[in-house]
């Protein structure tokens, strides 16, 4: 608590974990709750994100929004996400291995251009699996589109919300100190992606590489 507390008077925006019990059936009492407790299986579930702005839960964000919320955060936990390629559904591992925030000047505004170097292991994804170096490339390439795609848009997202997740902000305050109006210039700024992959590991192959 006293971690959003602080992050609040900040004025910064927190996503905290939502908790939900896995029981269908509704319990009216802390009694029939406490009845219902079963040691052997889990009774609570952690899924998607509550959006807390000024004390307030101000909206939800999905498992996969979730995904883009950590990796542009920085954060170096491993992540699952589901992509369509070459007309297939591939669940993909994706680990942050170094992201780089810069700011400059592009037409006499701040813009902010975040790297993101990701580590990708296809381990789960047996419907498709590369077999040659060539494969493997356009494999990387291709998500390097995507990821770049689908990051953007969970910012755009953000942004068209006033959800400064990303800390925009605070970025720019830093860079840019004596900005008159650092709030207006944060929901301003043009902010781009670029993403870099790198295959490791993939799923079970019938045959070697070519």
């Amino acid at each position: 608590m006293n971690h959003v507390i602080e992050r609040m008077e900040k004025s910064d925006v927190v996503v905290l974990p939502m908790i939900t019990r896995t029981t269908e059936k509704h319990l009216s009492s802390s009694g029939e709750t406490s009845a219902d407790i079963n040691a052997s299986q889990n009774n609570f579930i952690i899924q998607s994100g509550a959006v807390i702005q000024d004390y307030r839960m101000v909206g939800i964000m999905n498992d996969a929004q979730l995904v883009w919320y950590h990796l542009l955060n920085g954060e170096r936990g491993r992540h699952v996400q589901r992509f369509q390629i070459e007309g297939k559904q591939v669940s993909v591992e994706l680990r942050l291995v170094r992201m780089q925030r810069d700011v400059y000047r592009q037409s006499g505004q701040p813009s902010v251009r975040i790297h993101l170097d990701l580590q990708l292991s296809t381990t789960w994804a047996s419907e498709f699996v590369p077999h040659s170096r060539a494969e493997v490339e356009q494999l990387e390439s291709s998500l390097n589109r995507i990821i770049e795609k689908e990051s953007l848009a969970f910012y755009q997202m953000t942004r068209k919300h006033g959800w400064d997740l990303l800390g925009i902000r605070d970025l720019l305050r830093k860079q840019t100190p004596n900005d008159p109006d650092i709030d207006q210039t944060a929901k301003n700024a043009n902010v781009t992606i670029e993403v870099a992959t790198r295959l490791i590991r993939t799923g079970s192959m019938n045959q070697p590489y070519d």
